[in-house]
């Protein structure tokens, strides 16, 4: 029972994923609001991981 609900999250996860990189394959950095957004952009566009960072920061998606 366990392996379903796991495989059902991961399925869900998925598309998920996939609604939010179909949101952002034809926007601009600058055009991306959320932290969600911005990852999948830059997994769209195999962006280093720090790049996620900078960017939510600059956007003031992140305050220290």
């Amino acid at each position: 029972m366990e392996r379903v609900d796991t495989k059902v999250k991961q399925m869900a996860k998925q598309m998920m994923e996939s609604n939010v990189a179909m949101n952002v394959a034809d926007k601009k950095p600058a055009e991306l609001n959320s932290m969600a957004e911005l990852q999948a952009y830059a997994k769209l566009h195999k962006y280093k991981r720090g790049w996620v960072f900078y960017q939510a920061k600059a956007k003031g998606l992140i305050r220290k």
